[in-house]
């Protein structure tokens, strides 16, 4: 009689998880592994759910960085529940399972940034969480010095010594090493130089682009003095 063969068909991916993608060589952003989280935890009992959905909010928020980025903010000496820890070490282990080591390194930094005591509920710890970072935030935008304006009158000067000067190098040379200095000569003013000298309105980033596109400027120049006195020479 003929071997008749069954099929076997793995059942298919689970809903749940459609939306995530676990690539063995990406590292998550923080709302990656804030949806993680919140997939996972329909797959817990009711209270762990409610615990890995709110640890998730500290990382579906802000700025997207990575997970090790957001975690250097919070505070050391945090604890979660021990029920938070099992939820954690199972994800890392299916992670690890899956071949996604990076993604479950992640989770592993998480616990180890909470191994701490527990005190108190993981609502409570989020929202000392979010407090504490959001207050270091404000800090941080009061303590930001304000940028200074461009100086327009020594911005007009340096142009016009630049342009007086740009076929004598020593001279140019000179002005160029002051306005490498940010002491003498702002990023705002340098800005403005710039597009003085160069006759143009370019928005500029830093300095070194500023002080390239003025070189530059002068070395065609000095090849075109260069090409019109071969020209009236040979005439």
């Amino acid at each position: 009689m003929p071997v008749v063969r069954q099929k076997f068909h793995l059942p298919r991916r689970p809903k749940l998880w459609s939306h995530l993608s676990f690539e063995k060589d990406k590292i998550m952003k923080t709302h990656e592994f804030s949806a993680a989280l919140v997939a996972f935890a329909p797959l817990a009992e009711r209270h762990r759910m409610e615990e890995l959905q709110s640890l998730a909010s500290i990382f579906s928020g802000g700025k997207t960085e990575t997970v090790s980025a957001r975690l250097k903010q919070i505070p050391a000496g945090y604890g979660v529940s021990s029920s938070l820890k099992v939820s954690l070490s199972v994800i890392e282990a299916g992670l690890l399972a899956l071949g996604a080591k990076k993604q479950a390194a992640d989770v592993k930094a998480v616990l180890s940034k909470f191994s701490g005591d527990c005190d108190g509920s993981v609502n409570e710890l989020v929202a000392r969480i979010k407090t504490e970072m959001g207050s270091r935030s404000a800090k941080s935008s009061r303590e930001r010095k304000p940028v200074a304006p461009a100086d327009g009158a020594l911005a007009r000067q340096i142009a016009d010594e630049l342009t007086s000067t740009v076929l004598d190098s020593s001279v140019f040379s000179g002005i160029l090493r002051r306005l490498a200095d940010s002491k003498q000569v702002s990023t705002p003013t340098l800005h403005v130089i710039a597009n003085r000298f160069l006759g143009n309105s370019k928005i500029y980033k830093g300095r070194k682009p500023v002080i390239d596109d003025i070189k530059k400027r002068q070395a065609e120049d000095l090849l075109d003095a260069s090409r019109r006195a071969a020209v009236k020479w040979a005439g």
